[in-house]
């Protein structure tokens, strides 16, 4: 009882007011010897987390004492044993220890489980050596570790993605890809203003990876924009592209000047692109183009680019190509009425989808689902029934789904019982693509569907359309979804509350693999489903690796609000792998009110608890 009140009093006096000088040090003599008890423990992660409790109380006879120890058998406790001694302030061991991690075949785990216990500033030194002069492996397991840290670490990136070895940049730019932290849009955006054509072809690789990251547009549109202004041709030509993709229309123009340098082989890309955006080009800059080409798919193209300004005069001269009796000319006619969107179009397509010529029937079926008007609907009924020509038959199907009426989605529903894959997916996308509550039924029709891509994909389209239906068959989809099944998903994309029963779902999920990909999509979207998995770390029944990689990524993530669910995690579940994590993160940062924690774990039974609490006693200043 009389330890129990001493230490109560002694937690007051350090929640009042940070520890003295002499009181750290005192915390430092009491954590050393503690280390000192638990060094010979049987378990080695006990040793090791000793051993740095050892190198941050160290003096001098206590260097020389590490420095015997290099001799141990095992790769982690002589890893351990330079870490101890960068923690001591040993000038040499930076180089000892990064030569370990350079020529160790588990570089990667060492990082996570040894590295990762170290102040971040430790840590930077660390890497910054191991990085030097480093191996293919080496480099890929320290950016790999590095894109899932934040703060300086994150940084630290920056400086390999501008460096002049082009591997080590490349390592760098795949690492920065996948994770595409909101950070990385800083790197790009300097790196943008970089003497290497190398480095700034990477910024526009960097700002790609966040065009499905819709709760960075705001920001990736202001960095393309200044893109549109830099020296490099190719760059101001990239960043075009991706604005382009955005629906951003300040990019069309860069382009179609580019394009209209070209020949016309070589720019019918170029205009493809521009058409299938139905990126806006002003009409006078077209006409030119199209008085002067003779190459039929320049003219195809040209004239689709002008039917999207809306030009009345354009419309009559592409009405009356459509009534000539030559086919080249109908074939321009035909391809660019419905990206006019005018309802008087329709007679003219509606015709067209019934003509001999497949071209004609093909190009119509695509230019009424442009015009996506109810009207068109009576037409493409019969062609998704009657058609025979399988692509024709797919184009009017997604004409359907532009078709923003409960109308189209009753054609659809015919076609749930067909026997075409290929069909089947088109059809799902389709009934998504209409957004109306009546598509639904549909797709809960296609979640029975015998092809594993066909039931998924009418999965995700319930998330969408009617989360409290996806809810009902979220088990069902998730038991045996297809190989790859994530990429169908972004979470950002998904309303918060289907987004946390979804990934809830998932972590909790018996397989493994079904586990694993909601892990990947934590870490490619840590920003967005870091709330939940803050909420989860601390929640009951969760399958004890998931929480620890939930751990691991909310200690990762640098919320400086953090540190209350970890010690909740240690506290609930003190025998879980999460719990050790936890306990880690707390104890590098050494952090005086964190003092009455480490003495409660100095209480536990679990020797490597208590070592890891010396060391939280320890590091505190």
């Amino acid at each position: 009882m009389k330890w129990k009140h001493a230490l109560t009093a002694m937690t007051a006096t350090a929640i009042v007011a940070p520890a003295p000088a002499s009181y750290a040090a005192e915390l430092g003599d009491e954590a050393r010897e503690l280390a000192q008890q638990l060094q010979e423990d049987a378990n080695p992660q006990v040793r090791m987390a000793a051993l740095l409790t050892l190198g941050e109380t160290a003096d001098r006879a206590g260097r020389r004492e590490l420095e015997a120890k290099k001799g141990a058998e095992a790769e982690r406790e002589k890893l351990a044993v330079g870490l101890a001694l960068m923690l001591s302030g040993d000038r040499s061991a930076t180089a000892y220890s990064a030569s370990i991690l350079k020529e160790s075949a588990t570089t990667y785990a060492h990082l996570r489980e040894l590295v990762f216990a170290l102040p971040a500033s430790v840590q930077k030194t660390l890497l910054a050596a191991t990085l030097d002069e480093a191996d293919a492996a080496t480099r890929r397991d320290v950016f790999r570790y590095l894109a899932q840290q934040s703060g300086d670490l994150y940084g630290m990136l920056q400086d390999s993605l501008t460096s002049t070895n082009a591997e080590r940049r490349e390592d760098a730019r795949v690492a920065t890809v996948y994770s595409a932290r909101p950070e990385a849009l800083t790197f790009a955006e300097q790196m943008l203003r970089s003497r290497d054509a190398g480095v700034r072809k990477d910024a526009t690789t960097i700002t790609a990876a966040f065009l499905d990251k819709p709760d960075s547009r705001v920001e990736l549109v202001e960095v393309l924009e200044k893109a549109l202004d830099n020296r490099d041709e190719a760059v101001k030509r990239e960043a075009a592209r991706q604005l382009v993709r955005l629906g951003e229309d300040k990019g069309a123009a860069p382009l179609f000047k580019h394009a209209a340098t070209l020949e016309p082989a070589d720019r019918a890309e170029i205009l493809g692109f521009l058409v299938e955006h139905r990126a806006r080009v002003r009409l006078d800059e077209i006409r030119p183009l199209i008085e002067a080409t003779e190459d039929q798919r320049d003219r195809e193209l040209l004239y689709q680019l002008a039917a999207i300004t809306g030009d009345d005069a354009v419309y009559q001269e592409l009405v009356a190509m459509f009534r000539s009796d030559q086919f080249d000319k109908r074939l321009v006619g035909v391809q660019a009425l419905g990206l006019t969107r005018r309802a008087e179009a329709l007679e003219h397509l509606g015709r067209g989808l019934f003509e001999g010529q497949r071209e004609i029937r093909l190009h119509s079926a695509r230019g009424l689902g442009q015009i996506a008007n109810p009207e068109a609907l009576t037409g493409l009924r019969r062609a998704v029934t009657n058609e025979r020509d399988k692509e024709i038959r797919l184009a009017a199907v997604e004409a359907l789904g532009n078709i923003k009426d409960r109308g189209s989605v009753q054609v659809m529903r015919f076609l749930t019982t067909d026997q075409d894959p290929e069909v089947k997916r088109q059809l799902v996308a389709s009934l998504i693509n209409t957004g109306v509550p009546e598509a639904a039924q549909a797709l809960e029709m296609l979640l029975r569907d015998r092809n594993l891509d066909v039931q998924w994909d009418a999965f995700v389209g319930l998330l969408k359309l009617a989360p409290e239906s996806a809810q009902r068959h979220m088990s069902t989809a998730l038991r045996n979804p297809p190989q790859q099944f994530t990429d169908a998903l972004n979470p950002q994309e998904l309303s918060s509350e289907v987004r946390k029963s979804l990934y809830t779902a998932m972590l909790n999920h018996s397989s493994s693999r079904v586990r694993q990909a909601a892990i990947a999509q934590l870490e490619r979207y840590r920003e967005t489903l870091l709330p939940l998995a803050k909420e989860l770390a601390t929640s009951a029944g969760l399958n004890p690796e998931v929480r620890a990689e939930l751990v691991y990524q909310l200690a990762s993530s640098g919320d400086a609000k953090i540190a209350a669910t970890l010690e909740s995690v240690v506290r609930l579940f003190g025998e879980e792998p999460a719990a050790i994590v936890a306990a880690w993160a707390l104890a590098r940062e050494g952090q005086a009110d964190l003092e009455a924690s480490f003495r409660g774990y100095l209480g536990r039974d679990n020797p490597l608890m208590r070592a890891i609490a010396a060391y939280g006693l320890a590091r505190i200043d």
